[in-house]
Formats: C-alpha cells, sequence, structure tokens
C-alpha cells in the first residue's frame, strides 16, 4: 500500500510540469506567429525610412 502523501505529491509535480510544459508551448507558438509577422512589417517600415532620407 503506497502512502497517501506520495501520491498527491507526485500528482501535484506532474501537473505542475503539465502546467509548464503547455506554457512552453504557447511561448514557442507566439514566438513563431511574431517571427513570421515581423519581416513583412519591417522590411516595408526600412523600405519606408529609406526612402524619407532620399
Amino acid at each position: 500500500m503506497v502512502d497517501n502523501s506520495v501520491i498527491t505529491v507526485v500528482i501535484l509535480k506532474l501537473h505542475l510540469w503539465a502546467n509548464l510544459f503547455i506554457i512552453f508551448i504557447m511561448f514557442k507558438l507566439v514566438t513563431t506567429k511574431i517571427a513570421i509577422s515581423i519581416p513583412e512589417k519591417s522590411s516595408v517600415e526600412i523600405a519606408n525610412f529609406g526612402e524619407s532620407f532620399a
């Protein structure tokens, strides 16, 4: 018979790791979206910036 406190600790640790994993995946998705959207915007802004000096 396993002690209930041990099971509780294991469940809490698994829960914590699951939350960290979900946060990590969300972070990767967000940074990927930003990385995809930045080049389009920045290239246009750089072109406009260059024209203002020309």
